[in-house]
């Protein structure tokens, strides 16, 4: 646990619930945002020794020295030097830097995720659609949890077709251990951006992108012009991006302007692509290009 995640630890479930429901979670994150992105020298030499100091990132594969950065947001960001995360040689990888927390199969007739033993959310409450969710029925899923520290940027898990995007605005809740043990359905109710991929072989794959508080924002590469948590809110949408839409295995794909998960879910045709069950490394932490 990093000291930003300690902060509030020792606080009993309830009571935190309590304080943050209570937070103006989405305007607060644009705040922080906003922060993270000041170019004031001495603002901005501030945020990034509080980030470096409280959230310990890894910067020894960072594309730059730390001084390089502007900003605490550029620092957060950052991309990796070439070479820091070799590709594995296999039909589906990670996507991200990430602890893979629970994974399982979306059983039907509910089509049920496990969000933490005896709290469920279904996948139509995930993506938006019941439709697309029927038809990842049997499918496997696993969701991984970016934590403070992590690299941030997310990548193809496999060679894709984008299909569409879709954006369901929602909460900002936390996502680490307590906010998923106290808050029903919390992948279903934070924001999150949802990418329909279609692999070569017919196989297709939903990366649910899930946001969270500080910042908030998820950013695609193949969209430059979307940024999630916008003011004032929007509605829902669903579109087929204009730019860039296909994508190599590993290759970027967006980025998480802080910490979040990752929800992968894949429809049953990946079973003849995969010589074993993925997602069987529950509880570890996996590195973006690792075979999963």
């Amino acid at each position: 646990m990093t000291d930003g995640e300690a902060i509030f630890g020792n606080m009993a479930h309830p009571f935190r619930k309590f304080f943050f429901a209570l937070l103006p979670k989405a305007a607060m994150s644009r705040a922080t945002g906003r922060l993270m992105a000041c170019e004031l020298k001495g603002v901005s030499s501030m945020c990034k020794a509080l980030f470096v100091r409280f959230c310990k990132p890894d910067l020894s594969e960072a594309e730059l020295p730390p001084d390089a950065y502007p900003t605490a947001q550029a620092l957060f960001t950052r991309r990796l030097r070439p070479g820091a995360r070799p590709v594995a040689d296999a039909p589906l990888v990670s996507p991200v830097d990430a602890r893979l927390r629970t994974a399982g199969t979306v059983e039907a007739p509910d089509l049920e995720m496990t969000q933490v033993k005896g709290v469920e959310y279904t996948l139509a409450q995930l993506v938006g659609d019941e439709r697309l969710a029927e038809s990842f029925s049997g499918g496997r899923w696993g969701v991984f949890y970016l934590a403070p520290f992590n690299y941030h940027r997310i990548h193809a898990p496999c060679d894709a077709e984008l299909e569409e995007v879709v954006h369901l605005p929602g909460n900002f809740w936390p996502v680490n251990d307590w906010s998923v043990e106290a808050v029903p359905g919390l992948f279903a109710v934070n924001e999150r951006v949802v990418a329909v991929l279609k692999h070569p072989s017919g196989a297709r794959a939903l990366m649910v992108m899930v946001a969270a508080t500080n910042v908030g924002q998820i950013r695609l590469a193949a969209d430059p012009e979307f940024a999630s948590n916008g003011a004032p809110r929007r509605a829902a949408r669903r579109w087929k991006p204009e730019g860039k839409t296909s994508f190599a295995r590993g290759e970027e794909f967006g980025t998480f302007m802080f910490g979040s998960t990752v929800v992968l879910v894949l429809d049953r045709a990946w079973e003849g692509l995969l010589p074993e069950p993925p997602f069987s490394a529950l509880g570890q932490a996996v590195r973006m290009g690792q075979k999963i």
